[in-house]
């Protein structure tokens, strides 16, 4: 089972274009507006263009050393 059928297509377009992006893609060629849109997200947030709040990475760690 691959789960619902409606979100394939929109993970596979993210995934894909995500990954032709750090590859040094320019131009994309996008079906699913959602897909369009998180894929933006995530270059802005990358480049910077888009504050977000900071993560504290500290708080998932709970083993003692």
């Amino acid at each position: 089972d691959w789960g619902p059928r409606e979100y394939r297509g929109p993970i596979w377009e993210i995934v894909t274009g995500l990954t032709l992006s750090l590859a040094g893609n320019d131009l994309f060629m996008m079906m699913h507006p959602t897909a369009v849109q998180v894929l933006k997200e995530i270059t802005q947030t990358l480049y910077g263009s888009k504050e977000t709040e900071p993560v504290n990475i500290d708080n998932w760690i709970s083993a003692v050393i």
